[in-house]
């Protein structure tokens, strides 16, 4: 499988996706912020104007590897919609010194997103 571009965004690119863009685009949330207000990700997912049955890829980190160690982020995804097609793509990244593994999941309804 091979990792696409959307838009500015490369995700092979070392450089994080909130530096690839310009500031117009950026938009950064404490994890606090969004734990406090419960809706306030609900609201954003909606004002992305997808259609109920829209389907969408998402990619993200989901881990770190080298000779040393090996790290998984808990997200706890399946217990939010059922996974079942899904792929890890390696990206070995200089400044971490380690294999970044990013997952993508295909076909995600726009519901499952929300939940």
């Amino acid at each position: 499988m091979q990792l696409k571009m959307f838009k500015d965004i490369d995700i092979t690119n070392p450089e994080p996706p909130y530096f690839q863009v310009d500031d117009s685009q950026r938009i950064r949330f404490g994890w606090t912020v969004l734990e406090e207000n419960p809706g306030t990700l609900k609201r954003i997912f909606k004002s992305l104007k997808l259609e109920k049955q829209s389907r969408v890829d998402c990619t993200f980190l989901s881990g770190y590897e080298s000779d040393r160690f090996k790290q998984k982020e808990t997200l706890h995804l399946g217990r939010r919609f059922s996974i079942t097609n899904w792929r890890e793509n390696r990206i070995w990244s200089d400044d971490l010194d380690c294999t970044c593994v990013y997952t993508t999941i295909t076909n995600v309804t726009t519901g499952s997103l929300y939940r």
